[in-house]
């Protein structure tokens, strides 16, 4: 038994060793960074939440896209860092080859995660697409059509998730092992070419269709600055800052810098995601330097966990409406201790 976890522990180091593709110390890191960042986005998601039921008035297609968005963002930053954390507690334990153990993290973690990461992106489309179609047709039309349809078209983006990924889970799932992260690491090439196309039409695919509406929004709202600036396209795009003269133009370009943040961000997330997944397989198909294959999985949890930070950083950023609560809380915690500790004044 002990010369052949020293064999395996030498396999593991140097060269491949089926059972366990990744080294170590790639997984170490991809659990500290995964989880750090899960922590954030759980912070902030819970938060953009709150602030939502809180504010009866948030009723629009982009607010009902935003809970729907939290609430994958949720899921990904609680369940995505868990096979990898899987991983190092069942590294060279017998645990790594339990059936039980290999169903839930593979036919239920993971799918659920990369599921909500799909989610997500399809939120964003939606989004978009919602943006776009309130500068385009009269808003009152757009709101009437978003209470009927809007809820109804995000659990058609779940439904669809769903059915992309699911029915190829359970079809690969003899063949899914923990230390392969399922089916990632394994030696089938018609599963790894699968799982390669579909990752790439349900990571870059929403991606394209939210590019081209942002693009689409900023050229309208170029074109269209005094409908832009009337107050029901305002309220309708969460810019809630008063418009007075010399503000307008700020407004405007505030709201441009924010729709143009967001895309850049999340292309940027979504191509390292998809290029990290790309090098990692085929890193490991050609027996390529196995810490290059470790970072680069490293990459991929690490790109999809921030999917879902930066979104509701740059609401709290950019809208009053959620920006607001934070500066309150702050001053108010800042103004007790004033009061509590004399001496601090």
């Amino acid at each position: 038994m002990s010369e052949d976890l020293i064999e395996n522990q030498t396999n593991f180091n140097y060269t491949y060793d089926t059972r366990r593709p990744l080294p170590l110390i790639t997984v170490q890191v991809t659990v500290g960074l995964g989880g750090f960042l899960s922590l954030i986005s759980v912070m902030a998601n819970v938060y953009i939440l709150h602030i939502i039921r809180i504010n009866k008035d948030m009723r629009s297609p982009s607010y009902y896209g935003l809970v729907n968005l939290s609430i994958a963002n949720l899921l990904v930053a609680i369940f995505y860092p868990l096979p990898p954390a899987f991983i190092l507690i069942t590294s060279f334990t017998r645990w790594q080859n339990s059936r039980i153990l290999t169903n839930v993290v593979c036919g239920f973690i993971l799918p659920l995660s990369v599921v909500a990461l799909n989610v997500a992106n399809g939120t964003l489309a939606f989004m978009a697409i919602s943006k776009y179609y309130s500068i385009n047709i009269d808003a009152a039309s757009e709101r009437k059509l978003s209470k009927g349809k809007a809820v109804t078209i995000l659990i058609i983006i779940w439904f669809l998730a769903c059915m992309l990924h699911w029915p190829r889970t359970i079809i690969v799932m003899p063949k899914s092992f923990i230390a392969a992260v399922c089916t990632i690491y394994i030696n089938d090439s018609l599963s790894r070419n699968m799982m390669l196309i579909f990752a790439s039409i349900t990571i870059l695919g929403p991606f394209i269709i939210m590019f081209i509406s942002h693009i689409q929004i900023d050229k309208k709202l170029k074109q269209r600055r005094r409908f832009f600036l009337s107050a029901t396209i305002l309220k309708d795009l969460k810019i809630q800052d008063s418009i007075h003269g010399g503000n307008s133009t700020r407004t405007l370009n505030n709201a441009l810098r924010m729709l143009r943040q967001v895309t850049l961000i999340q292309f940027v997330c979504c191509l390292s995601c998809t290029v990290g997944l790309y090098i990692s397989v085929l890193g490991y198909m050609s027996k390529s330097n196995p810490y290059l294959v470790g970072f680069s999985f490293t990459l991929i949890y690490v790109s999809a966990v921030v999917t879902g930070l930066h979104g509701p950083i740059l609401y709290i950023f950019h809208l009053k409406k959620f920006r607001q609560p934070l500066r309150s809380f702050f001053t108010s915690a800042t103004s007790n201790s004033i009061i509590s500790n004399p001496s601090i004044k």
